[in-house]
């Protein structure tokens, strides 16, 4: 069978909400808003276009990670797999459109961000994730990484 993949970039519109299932799967759900931004040649500048909100869903470690970090307003780019389902809700069927991603991050050409790598010699069977300087703001963190990479020493 096709599937159908897309990539979107856009702002989360709406709080993650997430479900934690009774076998300890994880689901986490938020709105996409993407608004189109064109040239408008008789202004001579750019303006919105139409706007496009959908329903992306993740699952388990994707999910924890989004949860973790991604607030209302935050710029991400979401890739995943395009998806149609119905439901029964007080007798009428619905139908609903939405993203079931595969890969989430920040627009990085929107925001600025700091990587959290996984940790390989971590206890934890190598999905630790670690970083040096919790609470600190990206700015204090790229400095730091900077004065690191000045001393010689590993970020």
């Amino acid at each position: 069978m096709y599937e159908t993949t897309v990539t979107l970039l856009g702002r989360l519109a709406t709080t993650v909400t997430q479900v934690t299932f009774n076998d300890g799967g994880l689901k986490a759900s938020f709105r996409l808003a993407s608004t189109e931004r064109r040239f408008d040649r008789g202004q001579q500048t750019w303006v919105d276009g139409a706007q496009l909100f959908l329903s992306v869903v993740c699952w388990r470690s994707l999910a924890d990670r989004v949860v973790a970090t991604l607030r209302v307003g935050d710029p991400v780019i979401v890739r995943g797999r395009l998806r149609s389902r119905e439901y029964e809700k007080d007798g009428q069927v619905h139908r609903v459109v939405e993203v079931e991603a595969t890969s989430i991050g920040p627009d990085l050409a929107r925001c600025a961000a700091v990587v959290l790598r996984r940790d390989s010699e971590s206890a934890s069977g190598g999905d630790a994730l670690t970083r040096q300087s919790v609470g600190n703001t990206v700015e204090e963190d790229l400095q730091e990484a900077a004065s690191r990479a000045e001393a010689g020493v590993g970020v």
